[in-house]
């Protein structure tokens, strides 16, 4: 789900050897948050955070106008999103230009295009709709839309589900559809 959601590895830019000129290019970055320091200054609490997104670590400094927003967000051992922009400064150096802040929750609220379900003509026989209808009208918040894959041995084909059948994107509800899809046949798009 990160792999889909980031536009640049944090080894992208950990590794960064200033060749690469960077002029307002928009980035989503992703990772764990391994270390947090903070700062009290003239201006407020600024935070240095170290994300670590298996390919490099990879430390941000959040300003303090960004860090008061969504310090509710910046928790060790939690996945962090950032949006934000990429800058070469007159020096030549790169700099990282925070926007926003987001938790895994909220990116998805944020990002999400469809949910995509894989499904089966036997599982379809076994009660699998009604289990999916009665998922998705116990949710309070519905927010994204639903495409299966259907396959039968003669044939496949996607669909959308109709336009009021939406689905949320909590934590619970993804495990409940993986328990009873399988693994692989959930999928957030972005």
């Amino acid at each position: 789900e990160i792999k889909q959601l980031r536009s640049h590895k944090l080894s992208d830019l950990a590794d960064d050897d200033g060749t690469q000129k960077y002029q307002k290019v928009p980035v989503i970055l992703a990772g764990l948050v391994s270390a947090i320091r903070t700062q009290n200054t003239e201006k407020g609490k600024r935070a240095f955070v170290q994300l670590d997104d298996k390919t490099a670590y990879y430390e941000v400094f959040i300003f303090s106008n960004i860090y008061e927003e969504f310090e509710h967000l910046i928790q060790k051992e939690e996945v962090l999103i950032i949006e934000g922009s990429l800058n070469t400064d007159f020096s030549g150096n790169m700099r990282l230009r925070i926007n926003t802040l987001h938790d895994i929750a909220s990116a998805r609220k944020t990002f999400a295009r469809r949910l995509q379900l894989s499904v089966t003509q036997s599982q379809t026989e076994n009660g699998l709709i009604e289990r999916l209808s009665e998922l998705f009208s116990q949710q309070q918040e519905t927010t994204c839309p639903v495409f299966i894959h259907y396959e039968t041995p003669q044939a496949s084909a996607q669909i959308r589900l109709g336009e009021k059948v939406y689905a949320p994107l909590a934590d619970d509800v993804l495990k409940a559809l993986r328990q009873e899809l399988g693994e692989k046949a959930v999928k957030i798009c972005y």
